[in-house]
């Protein structure tokens, strides 16, 4: 691993274990959140729908006693007539009542008791622990054949664990049997179990009255038959009278009846058959229609649970995402991160102007001079004064018999940026309207003749500028090419033309300046980027004092790093960096950025700012009846800019502390 990547790690591992608590205020993790809201929005979405997608379905096999759910299997018996509403004599409320009661229920406790189902053993260990504490104890042993019975519903096990039901349909000549259990595959068995030992215990009352019956009509018939060889006996002896004899011969008639109607009865039972249940099943139980139960027991989750829970995971994890790209973000943004990319201090905060891109050519310290963004400018003016009488270049020991160190004044000034579009020009004309308030005259030098834009401030012309400053000029000769501007104690020279050699470009920018010092109080110079032209280096040395300008939310964390190592190694002396569009400190609430070059900006006052601007800051700025802001005059804005210049050097510039 390189030194370069090495040290970035540990500076966001410091950043992760100290510093980002300590940098960051409740109103910046609002202000992150605002910037990108849609990054939660897709975590809670993708959370909410992960939470839908991996809930139970009702195929699948959850483990026995699982608290809050269960499975729900039926066996449906029909009988062999549907157009009867009994199955040989017996109602089907008496099936139903036979199923949950009696010995029905007992059997199948055996059943399950001699199957040893594993579901069962635990579910039924695992009450039992609960309720008696002891699992070795007579009743947990015997857990499986617990039965309990009431209201058509027969429970089995400890605790109920097993629950089974009868619902009879005469109308249809049906029998629905159900099980519910905590195993979708223990609950079909169960169900079936049910149907198959109902089936079975009717068909055996069936057979033992079958039995009964006929051991009733043999029992008859032996009977009858002893009888009839007594009255035979009887008819056979001599001396009966004819009454007598009659009798016996109708009683012996009778007796024959009653024989015949036993073997009758006899015959019609083995014709017959045993009573059977006269139940089929129609349709058995089975794991895959199983129904799956929620219900409200402890440690279960619904679906609206379900869905609450995934949004509530779903927006940690979103803020913690934005979190990570706010701390591995490639841009400045802040005072702390743009102190620590540059290793420098940041002297002065310029917040966002959110005007109409008409009004973006104007010098708002001269037109607003109440205004926030003419305050931030007074402040820059203040910090730079004070950095620069400070800095350790400016105080040189003193001079034999000097009492104190030599103090050198601030006179040319050189403004520089990394990159474009960070605000260099406008800060540099307005910085000039803030020292102009102060009585001192300010001389500005468009040294970015790639890209010239000051005369567009004061809607001044291109000539005359640089190139009309001949190399061996005298201090005539800077001022026949400066212009007025409409502010007092400001004047500017416009940049060499665009096809103007970069060497000869930069000797007359230096030309101009050693010749301003004559005319001006301070000269302030408004060069190309330091990385991307080298203009601005090689002016760096020559200049008093240099001012790097930055752009929160744009200029990249690499190239503040750069242009402050560049510097560095120039030895320049710079006296700290202006953050533009920070979105940090007291005047949090005013700051937004939406660019310079071509990409717009705008500022108003606390309170002017429609809130659907705030929410849709694209569109275009509009009054207070809701029309579009038209495009001002330029000249007209040149004349309110004079205007108000010479109210405030009339009032303001008597007064030093103004």
């Amino acid at each position: 691993m390189s030194g370069k990547r090495r040290n970035s790690a540990w500076r966001i591992l410091q950043f992760l274990v100290g510093g980002f608590e300590k940098s960051m205020r409740p109103a910046d993790y609002l202000r992150i959140v605002r910037r990108r809201w849609w990054v939660l929005l897709v975590t809670v979405v993708i959370a909410m729908t992960f939470a839908l997608l991996t809930r139970p379905s009702t195929s699948e096999t959850i483990r026995a006693n699982r608290p809050g759910v269960s499975f729900r299997a039926t066996t449906t018996l029909i009988s062999n007539d549907s157009a009867n509403t009994s199955v040989n004599g017996r109602d089907y409320d008496r099936l139903a009542l036979l199923m949950t009661t009696g010995e029905v229920p007992k059997r199948v406790a055996e059943a399950i008791d001699e199957e040893r189902w594993p579901q069962i053993q635990s579910a039924n260990a695992n009450k039992c622990t609960e309720t008696s504490g002891d699992e070795t104890s007579p009743e947990c042993k015997k857990s499986g054949r617990r039965v309990s019975a009431g209201s058509g519903q027969v429970q089995l096990g400890t605790g109920g664990f097993i629950k089974a039901s009868a619902t009879p349909d005469p109308a249809t000549g049906s029998l629905a049997i159900t099980a519910q259990v905590g195993d979708a595959k223990l609950a079909a068995k169960v169900a079936n179990l049910f149907a198959t030992k109902l089936v079975g215990y009717v068909d055996e009352l069936g057979q033992k009255q079958y039995d009964e019956q006929i051991f009733g009509l043999t029992i008859s018939r032996n009977n009858s038959e002893t009888l009839i060889r007594q009255i035979d006996a009887q008819l056979a002896a001599p001396g009966l009278t004819a009454s007598e004899y009659d009798s016996l011969d109708i009683r012996r008639e009778a007796v024959l009846r009653k024989l015949a109607n036993a073997d009758s009865g006899i015959s019609n039972l083995q014709d017959a058959g045993p009573q059977t249940s006269g139940l089929t099943t129609l349709e058995a139980a089975t794991k895959g229609r199983a129904a799956i139960l929620v219900t409200s027991a402890k440690g279960s989750t619904s679906e609206s649970q379900r869905l609450l829970f995934g949004a509530a995971i779903g927006f940690i994890i979103g803020l913690g995402i934005l979190l990570l790209l706010e701390i591995l973000s490639a841009r400045i943004r802040d005072v702390p991160g743009t102190e620590g990319a540059a290793r420098m201090p940041v002297i002065a905060e310029i917040p966002v102007m959110n005007l109409d891109r008409s009004l973006r050519f104007q010098v708002t310290t001269a037109v607003d001079p109440t205004s926030l963004m003419a305050e931030a400018y007074r402040s820059f003016r203040t910090s730079l004064v004070a950095m620069w009488q400070r800095h350790p270049t400016n105080n040189r020991p003193a001079l034999a018999g000097a009492s104190e160190p030599e103090e050198r004044p601030l006179r040319v000034l050189l403004v520089t940026s990394p990159g474009p579009a960070e605000g260099k020009s406008i800060s540099v004309v307005n910085i000039a309207a803030a020292f102009a308030e102060t009585g001192i005259s300010v001389l500005l030098i468009d040294g970015d003749f790639r890209r010239p834009q000051m005369h567009k401030y004061f809607s001044g012309a291109t000539s005359p500028n640089l190139t009309d400053i001949p190399h061996q000029g005298a201090t005539a000769d800077v001022l026949a090419v400066a212009q007025e501007t409409g502010i007092p104690n400001v004047r500017f020279i416009a940049s060499a033309p665009t096809r103007t050699d970069p060497g000869t470009a930069i000797e007359l920018v230096k030309v101009a300046a050693r010749l301003g010092r004559e005319t001006a109080d301070l000269v302030i110079v408004d060069s190309p980027p330091i990385l991307l032209a080298n203009d601005a280096a090689e002016l760096s040395t020559f200049c008093d004092a240099t001012v790097l300008m930055v752009r929160a939310g744009w200029t990249r964390r690499g190239g503040v790093v750069a242009a402050s190592d560049l510097l560095r190694r120039l030895e320049a002396t710079t006296v700290g960096i202006v953050l533009v569009g920070a979105e940090h400190g007291a005047r949090a609430g005013y700051y937004g950025y939406y660019g310079y070059y071509g990409y717009g900006y705008g500022y108003a006052h606390p309170g002017e700012v429609p809130k659907m601007s705030r929410l849709f800051p694209w569109r275009k700025p509009t009054n207070g009846a809701g029309t579009v802001r038209r495009r001002p005059d330029p000249e007209q804005v040149g004349a309110s800019a004079s205007k108000q210049g010479a109210n405030t050097s009339s009032e303001a510039f008597d007064d030093p502390s103004a």
